[in-house]
């Protein structure tokens, strides 16, 4: 959902065209951040075998009020995180089923609900059972893109001559204060890469090796998808 919530910004600004022309020159920025962010976790997971995430970084090498500043900020992406990824879930089924759509608080609802008892079995077992809608998503995000460049490269892909809402021109404070809420939006992007460098004794021996195999694969994961969908998006210039 990261070029989405990125595009979205401009949209309500209601410069969407303009949104589509900075979709992936930030979409870039935001994959360069995501190479950063896990390279750094690369060297977290050397340092700390037994785990260890940005609470236990900042306190080890920057002082307890740094560690409890990383902690509240955590706890407030992790609230946010699941809020955002089952409203954009439901949202997406609503665009298959209307019933998605007109139900779509309740039905969030009980995903949440859902979410939070598989996790109560335990941090391996919810992750095994996780694993089965992780690899349908990766195969069917994958099977997307590829049928998506084939159309584009084929010249079968669907090209939008107007974009269907207003457009303005961005310039000056506004603009600048628009792309970094734009940025900002994307960088959902990097939702859950810590989760990795705190769960390291979960992973099967060697397992500092395979948490750092992990963390390189879901990187390559996250970029492909990311510029994937934003090449993709302003391929057929439609929002």
């Amino acid at each position: 959902y990261a070029p989405g919530e990125l595009l979205y910004q401009f949209t309500l600004a209601g410069a969407a065209a303009a949104g589509l022309g900075y979709l992936l020159p930030i979409a870039v920025v935001i994959a360069a951040v995501v190479v950063i962010i896990i390279a750094l976790y690369r060297m977290v997971i050397t340092h700390y075998p037994n785990g260890g995430g940005t609470y236990t970084v900042a306190k080890d090498h920057l002082g307890e009020t740094a560690s409890l500043i990383a902690a509240v900020a955590l706890i407030v992406d992790y609230v946010l995180t699941v809020s955002v990824s089952v409203a954009a879930g439901i949202a997406q089924l609503g665009a298959i089923a209307s019933i998605f759509d007109e139900h779509r608080v309740l039905f969030s609802i009980a995903v949440i609900l859902i979410v939070a008892l598989i996790n109560l079995r335990g941090y391996r077992e919810s992750g095994s059972f996780f694993s089965i809608p992780l690899y349908g998503f990766i195969g069917t995000f994958s099977l997307l893109l590829l049928v998506g460049f084939f159309s584009w490269v084929s010249g079968t892909l669907p090209y939008f001559e107007e974009i269907p809402v207003a457009t303005i021109g961005i310039g000056g404070v506004i603009g600048a204060f628009l792309l970094l809420r734009a940025f900002a939006s994307g960088s959902t992007a990097l939702t859950g890469i810590e989760a990795i460098s705190n769960g390291v004794p979960v992973f099967k021996d060697p397992s500092p090796k395979n948490a750092r195999t992990t963390l390189a694969i879901l990187g390559v994961i996250i970029v492909i998808f990311l510029l994937g969908t934003s090449v993709l998006t302003k391929a057929i210039n439609f929002i």
